[in-house]
């Protein structure tokens, strides 16, 4: 069994869709393991200082070409040699590690689950204490941090073509962390 890096770039990158057409960035075997770097942040929700942005987020949002139809950075995909459409696939998530040293909340208009309750955009940066494991909010608070590993999927079907990566479908994709909590 192999060990890959799968470095977040220009070229291991998309953004904002899935689509059973794009080429893997990354073959591996069945039983290998991928430490996945990801970036996260489009250009306006990035902090102008004070923190440390991965220089490779910012080429991301240079060589963008096209108008992203979801949020989300992608990194890969991956294929895994002899896996086919409608087989089931075990991933386990080793560790989840922080890169940056802040996290962002946003608040947009006419979005989220209280769309209408919340008229102005607002946009926080929270500082991240990778040593404490905690984020500290504007006000004092201070969160414990449980990091998530995001976005994961299998490709879609192809005759869906490209899809955003906003909402799950059965495919995987945007699940999000419990809001209920996680077990121990």
């Amino acid at each position: 069994m192999a060990h890959h890096h799968l470095e977040a770039s220009v070229q291991n990158c998309h953004w904002g869709y899935f689509d059973a057409r794009r080429p893997p960035v990354l073959r591996v075997a069945s039983g290998d393991t991928v430490t996945i770097d990801t970036v996260t942040g489009a250009p306006d929700y990035v902090p102008k200082s004070g923190f440390y942005v991965p220089p490779e987020l910012l080429e991301v949002h240079a060589a963008e070409k096209c108008v992203p139809i979801g949020p989300h950075i992608l990194t890969g995909p991956i294929a895994i040699a002899g896996a086919k459409p409608q087989q089931v696939l075990e991933v386990r998530i080793h560790e989840v590690k922080l890169r940056q040293d802040w996290g962002f909340n946003l608040i947009r208009p006419l979005a989220g689950t209280l769309p209408d309750d919340f008229p102005h955009m607002r946009l926080l940066h929270i500082p991240l204490d990778h040593a404490r494991n905690v984020g500290r909010l504007p006000w004092g608070l201070e969160l414990s941090l449980a990091p998530f590993f995001g976005i994961m999927a299998v490709a879609p079907p192809k005759s869906w073509g490209r899809i955003t990566s906003i909402v799950p479908r059965a495919h995987g994709g945007n699940t999000g962390p419990s809001p209920v909590g996680r077990a121990n």
